[in-house]
């Protein structure tokens, strides 16, 4: 098996690192200025459970203007703090970071829930949800039980 496993903290510092290299992102977030963004993964496989020692783990992206300023690796979400929180399960972010799904579809359903944060400005920035997608999937990625 190669990648990085998702869920992880070296797969959150590979995110973070693409997003300041993928063009596409850089121009659809120039005018980003709402702060950083916490992506909750509910429901893990087992096998991440376990590791994890929690069923829900996390990652902050502290995004400004188009660049990812850093990232933070969450494992008690109650003691993160970030100005948007976008919450999924585990099978709903594959979902979404693969393109199977595609960002504003899976808010507009309720697969990606906004748990903090104005749903607006996030659909004002859908490009850059798509970018941030394009990106997601150039970063060399493993799934648990696949």
């Amino acid at each position: 098996m190669s990648g990085l496993l998702f869920p992880s903290p070296a797969w959150a510092e590979a995110y973070c690192s693409e997003l300041n290299r993928y063009e596409p992102y850089k121009r659809a977030a120039a005018t980003w200025r709402a702060g950083s963004i916490l992506f909750l993964v509910r429901d893990l496989p087992e096998e991440l459970r376990r590791a994890y020692g929690s069923a829900v783990v996390g990652f902050v992206l502290d995004l400004h203007e188009g660049a990812c300023r850093s990232y933070e690796w969450v494992t008690d979400p109650s003691r993160a703090e970030a100005n948007f929180i976008i919450s999924a399960s585990y099978r709903d972010w594959v979902d979404v970071v693969t393109g199977r799904v595609h960002p504003v579809a899976a808010l507009m359903a309720g697969r990606l829930k906004v748990e903090k944060g104005d749903v607006a400005t996030l659909i004002r920035y859908a490009q850059a949800a798509v970018a941030m997608v394009e990106a997601a999937k150039r970063v060399p990625t493993r799934f648990a039980g696949r």
